[in-house]
């Protein structure tokens, strides 16, 4: 959202912002067309139906836990660990692909499962640097910390129906200013 705010000051572009609950309902309304543009990794298998911008950030995949754990150097660290993903998500099932051994749980979205891992139901939670610290400090968890990062990362941009293809361009002149 504080990008869209961003290219909305560099142009005459608005957007209307709809949340959602989660990513399924999020990806739904954009293959619905009752939204043209979605915040989503530039390798979305989505990209056979949409249009992409240019990447805007890479964008690491995180490991976040409760105030005082260790630092984490590699996901094998935590393998006896109850781990939280976001189900749906393009990254989670390269995860699980590479670590069939761990104990994932799979969340409807970021709140649920920071807010399982902060009561103690799951040990771990791995997101994304932006939307895990964002969402740390948007539900004022004070006891949750990121404490390191996987080898895992994500290309953020946006996918954009057909439509409006002009708009890829314009997009990413932004990007790039």
């Amino acid at each position: 959202a504080n990008l869209l705010d961003l290219i909305e000051e560099r142009s005459r572009i608005r957007f209307k912002k709809f949340p959602t609950k989660n990513w399924e309902e999020s990806v739904a309304l954009l293959k619905s067309g009752k939204v043209d543009i979605l915040t989503e990794t530039t390798d979305s298998e989505l990209r056979s139906d949409f249009l992409f911008t240019h990447s805007i950030f890479p964008n690491p995949i995180i490991v976040i836990m409760q105030e005082g754990s260790p630092y984490v150097h590699s996901l094998r660290q935590i393998k006896t660990k109850k781990i939280a993903i976001i189900e749906g998500y393009g990254y989670t099932s390269k995860i699980k692909e590479k670590y069939p051994n761990h104990d994932f749980y799979e969340v409807e979205n970021i709140q649920e499962g920071l807010k399982g891992v902060s009561e103690g139901k799951y040990d771990v939670m791995l997101a994304t640097m932006a939307l895990g610290s964002y969402a740390i400090k948007q539900m004022q968890l004070s006891n949750m910390r990121v404490v390191g990062r996987t080898e895992f990362k994500t290309q953020i941009g946006f996918a954009v129906n057909r439509e409006y293809a002009p708009l890829v361009r314009i997009l990413n002149k932004i990007i790039q200013s």
